[in-house]
């Protein structure tokens, strides 16, 4: 545990600040569980937008801690800040033994950052009619910048939709089908 914490404080203090990370090479082995067995075909998930009409989606990491992530369909995997990281450590969810290395991310402004990569076990999301949906074993990302917005990426996005995925800007819906 200590040397989970340390490799994460190291990163904490040498912060190359900004935010927009998009993470872009994974050597990923693991095997990813599609989603638990949906109600139907296809379910909403509501989603929130800010002023800069960035979409928001409510997720919960190793069913302890739940944040609001950026749906980023840019993003190939999943980014969280050294403090989502520490939070999962707090709850006993993340440990050394989820470490999967490291990674090189090319962040907004082009510079390329060498993150830490560790395995969560799960991440879910609620559909509009309280079903919860899961995706097993992904690799996360852990930016360097404690304020680094959580990027959900196409590692969740992909496994959750069975054929595609539609953004109703009417309904503030995003539809997995």
């Amino acid at each position: 545990m200590k040397k989970i914490i340390t490799g994460i404080l190291a990163f904490a203090l040498f912060s190359c600040g900004g935010s927009g990370y998009q993470p872009v090479e994974v050597d990923d082995n693991s095997s990813h569980k599609e989603t638990d067995a949906p109600q139907s075909s296809s379910f909403k998930v509501k989603y929130k937008e800010t002023q800069g009409g960035v979409k928001t989606v409510h997720v919960k990491l190793n069913d302890v801690a739940s944040f609001d992530a950026i749906f980023d369909t840019g993003c190939s995997d999943v980014l969280i800040s050294v403090q989502e990281a520490v939070s999962l450590i707090k709850a006993g969810t993340l440990t050394d033994g989820d470490a999967r290395g490291t990674q090189y991310s090319s962040i907004a402004s082009g510079e390329v950052v060498e993150n830490m990569v560790f395995n969560v076990s799960e991440i879910a999301l609620v559909d509009t009619e309280g079903n919860t949906h899961k995706v097993y074993n992904v690799p996360v990302s852990v930016a360097q910048n404690p304020g680094a917005s959580i990027l959900l990426g196409n590692a969740v996005i992909d496994k959750m939709a069975s054929h595609s995925y539609t953004i109703n800007l009417d309904e503030k819906v995003i539809e997995f089908e």
